[in-house]
């Protein structure tokens, strides 16, 4: 199984070297991976990094579409 690990905005942020404010932008508009749970955005750190290698489409996007 892979890694679960999540993390929040912040986080995610840091790891993106972009701000948090840009990734929750990204994130509701599909952009970057990231599910929304209550009030609180979280984010796949392995899905993420798929995201900066290339490696993840967003929904409707993917290659038959």
């Amino acid at each position: 199984m892979e890694d679960l690990k999540v993390v929040r905005v912040k986080e995610a942020a840091a790891f993106l070297h972009a701000t948090p404010q840009t990734v929750r932008i990204k994130a509701r508009a599909g952009l970057i991976p990231g599910r929304k749970v209550g009030k609180h955005w979280i984010f796949s750190l392995v899905a993420l990094h798929r995201y900066l290698c290339g490696e993840w489409e967003p929904a409707g996007r993917g290659k038959g579409n």
